[in-house]
């Protein structure tokens, strides 16, 4: 007959006991575990939400500075003035609003009757013959073509079909606007004065001669190519003549442009894009030889006019007529206005070039 093993009853309650505190140790790291991982998510989303708050993704600045030299800006910016498509076709463009639409040649041209909505239409017939014509509304926006024809009389314009085929002309619709841009590089740059007529005479002739008032006092604007620097108070007409001129060129109408000489053996010897060390010689000629400045050594000038709020022999005449005019036509940041901002590129100075030497 088997004997039957019986398990002591101390001994059962003692595998129990281990049993129960090994599902305490379990629960317990459990908690703790799940503690550790929710602090840490909350850490890094509050860290992500503050992120968001005090600025934009790199990629987002990119975008909006390359639009901004692309297509301009509506807010004051160092670029305002200087896009490469206000460069290009100037401010002259027209904008309008479909009447009426019909094919013509057989598809291979759109007839639109229109009603002007912005700009000064020209009332010389085919004067907008070989603009570009954009939709910038309805179900062709985007669709950009050449104007073929325009009869100010009529209020009619013709364009080409984007049907290659013919065989079906794709017309607008009652309603959508449209744009033509100005023709290109008929300007005559920034800072151009209008002649002025006294009948049967002109008085004046026109040039690029305007002037702006600055604490320097009158300056020509064609010389002052920085417009941001301006401030919303002046009632300066800048680009009068139209910033399409017909040439281009490194200089004070294409602050866009850069240029590397081929003798090049120095970052300094570079002509960088949106700056012009020549420009801040021939100024600070000007003011160290007016005589508001004309009694200062001309190291002492050059001290002030690289830091002028930290000269404290300046009065407030000389302080202003500095900064006002260095807005104006310097386009970095300012020590006097931007005091934190190191200058980003360790190579640059800004009195490059312009030792008294070379004044």
């Amino acid at each position: 007959m088997l004997r039957r093993n019986s398990i002591p009853s101390s001994k059962r309650r003692g595998v129990i006991l281990l049993v129960v505190l090994s599902l305490i140790v379990l629960f317990t790291l459990i908690a703790v575990t799940y503690a550790l991982v929710a602090g840490q998510y909350k850490l890094s989303a509050a860290a992500t939400a503050k992120l968001q708050l005090v600025g934009d993704s790199p990629r987002k600045d990119l975008d909006i500075a390359a639009y901004m030299l692309i297509r301009d800006s509506a807010t004051p910016s160092s670029f305002t003035g200087h896009s490469l498509l206000r460069d290009l076709y100037g401010l002259d463009g027209v904008r309008g609003v479909v009447t009426s639409a019909t094919a013509g040649a057989n598809g291979q041209f759109i007839v639109i009757n229109f009603s002007t909505l912005a700009g000064s239409w020209s009332q010389q017939n085919g004067h907008y013959n070989g603009c570009v014509f954009t939709f910038v509304s309805g179900g062709q926006r985007g669709f950009s073509t050449r104007v073929t024809g325009y009869n100010p009389v009529t209020s009619q314009l013709q364009i080409e079909t984007q049907d290659n085929d013919f065989s079906s002309v794709s017309l607008p619709a009652v309603g959508d606007q449209f744009l033509i841009n100005g023709r290109p590089f008929n300007g005559t740059g920034f800072g151009y004065q209008p002649p002025v007529y006294q009948p049967p005479n002109v008085t004046q002739p026109g040039g690029l001669d305007a002037t702006a008032t600055t604490g320097f006092g009158p300056a020509a604007v064609s010389l002052l190519p920085h417009f941001a620097g301006y401030g919303s108070a002046t009632s300066v007409q800048t680009d009068v003549g139209g910033a399409d001129e017909s040439w281009d060129a490194v200089d004070n109408q294409n602050m866009h442009m850069a240029m590397v000489p081929a003798t090049a053996m120095a970052s300094n010897d570079i002509m960088p894009s949106f700056h012009r060390p020549d420009l801040i010689a021939y100024w600070i000629r000007q003011l160290q030889q007016s005589s508001m400045f004309s009694m200062m050594a001309p190291s002492d000038f050059l001290a002030a006019f690289n830091s002028p709020h930290l000269v404290s022999t300046l009065n407030a005449q000389q302080l202003n007529a500095i900064i006002d005019l260095k807005r104006r036509f310097i386009f970095r940041p300012l020590p006097e206005d931007h005091p934190g901002f190191t200058g980003g590129n360790p190579s640059f100075t800004m009195l490059a070039g312009t030792s008294p030497g070379n004044l």
